[in-house]
């Protein structure tokens, strides 16, 4: 690692700003439907295995001898392009999948993976013209009665979503009310769940589910890092302050630390960052994160010949691990 790699990485740090909450599992990601199903993961893999070499025609055959008798399942193809997609193979699905809407009539699982896409790319108006479509289709006439109320507890799931990003948030929060009671471990709708509420007014239940998601994450997500970023993105900067100093008095202070210095380092007040990091133990205000947080705001307050020798060492150091390596 070289002296501007370091400072690229200084810059990365303080600008990440406003990003989304990452938990793990998760539901459909962005641009992927993420249809459920019981697949095993050794039929997806010997399946793209296959498309590389067959394309859909050689999919098409493998998973209809892996999946005989099971008819509760979208298109096979939508199934092939869902984990193209997962496996960053975007390029490769959208012919898949526009191959397969020129060829078929129109279906449900189809408008639905459209739709999915459509989301993870921002066209907010074209996700919302797909699930029209499928409101007015009929259900696959092989689906199975159960696999329907599963489809359509998916498709609201994808409503939900739409009206988050248009910033509906009543409608949104009326929605992922309804679906926790039908999902109450899915990731993905109870934080919906806490983002509409709070952005209606509803802190306390916005709180409590944020509470419950962390106990799902190991290392937990603290409840009190998520509201901070969601007040600073209101543009509310006193409740943003006042939610990351809670966060220091509960379980996880390097994350709640680091997040409040680089937001303290964003409004411009490099001054109190020195304090802040002494209340961390001193071999974890040694890590190199900390470090570069530590040498930025010093830089900020113009201090920058103070901060070469730490730069300087920290590239020492990865050299050093380089040629060990």
């Amino acid at each position: 690692m070289r002296y501007a790699t370091i400072v690229v990485l200084c810059l990365t740090m303080m600008s990440a700003h406003g990003a989304d909450i990452t938990f793990s599992p998760g539901s459909p990601q962005n641009s992927t439907a993420g249809f459920e199903t019981s697949i095993d993961d050794t039929v997806k893999a010997e399946c793209l295995k296959i498309f590389a070499s067959r394309g859909t025609a050689g999919t098409r055959d493998y998973l209809s001898k892996q999946l005989a008798g099971n008819t509760d399942l979208p298109h096979h193809d939508l199934l092939v392009s869902d984990w193209l997609i997962q496996s960053g193979r975007m390029a490769e699905a959208i012919p898949v999948l526009e191959r397969l809407a020129a060829e078929s009539p129109p279906r449900k699982d189809i408008h639905y993976t459209f739709a999915w896409i459509a989301l993870g790319h921002g066209r907010v108006f074209d996700a919302a013209t797909h699930v029209e479509q499928i409101q007015k289709l009929p259900f696959e006439g092989k689906w199975s009665e159960g696999y329907r109320k599963q489809f359509t507890t998916s498709v609201r799931e994808l409503q939900a979503k739409i009206a988050e990003r248009r910033g509906e948030w009543k409608t949104a929060l009326e929605i992922f009310s309804a679906l926790i009671v039908i999902k109450p471990g899915s990731v993905s709708i109870r934080l919906g769940l806490a983002k509409s509420a709070f952005h209606t007014n509803n802190l306390e239940l916005a709180q409590k589910n944020l509470r419950l998601l962390e106990q799902t994450q190991q290392p937990p997500v603290l409840a009190e890092i998520i509201l901070a970023r969601w007040f600073d993105e209101a543009g509310n900067r006193q409740a943003t302050e006042e939610w990351f100093r809670k966060g220091l008095d509960r379980g996880d202070p390097e994350a709640a630390t680091k997040e409040y210095v680089m937001w303290l380092l964003r409004e411009g007040r490099p001054n109190e960052v020195g304090k802040l990091l002494e209340r961390l133990p001193k071999d974890t205000q040694g890590r190199t994160e900390f470090v570069l947080l530590s040498a930025q705001a010093e830089q900020m307050m113009g201090q920058f010949a103070k901060t070469i020798p730490v730069l300087r060492g920290l590239i020492s150091e990865e050299e050093n691990d380089s040629e060990a390596a």
